[in-house]
């Protein structure tokens, strides 16, 4: 909270990306989630929310065309990424959506 205005600070908004290596491993994909969602607090941004890649090419599809249309129609500015994302989808979101990519270090 500002001292000054009393105003709390307005901090950045992000989405989450998650690649799951094993997408039936439900403890490995909240940990993956919940790890991101510090990692969005811990460097400031309030996180909307996070899509899970898990393989599967429909899923993968619905969860990158969430992303797109909640990039598109709010003031998105950066994705929070964990996993073995391809760096062709990266490319995408850095060059073409104009989103800057933070990485979650490898656990």
């Amino acid at each position: 909270m500002d001292e000054v205005t009393g105003e709390l600070p307005v901090r950045p908004l992000a989405v989450g990306l998650v690649r799951h290596g094993d997408p039936d491993c439900e403890p490995r994909r909240r940990q993956a989630c919940l790890s991101l969602a510090a990692l969005a607090h811990r460097e400031g941004y309030t996180l909307l929310q996070t899509f899970e890649l898990d393989g599967s090419a429909l899923r993968d599809r619905i969860a990158l065309a969430g992303l797109a249309d909640l990039t598109a129609r709010s003031e998105v500015s950066v994705v929070l990424a964990a996993g073995p994302l391809p760096e062709p989808l990266l490319r995408d979101l850095r060059e073409r959506r104009k989103l800057q990519v933070v990485a979650l270090p490898a656990s």
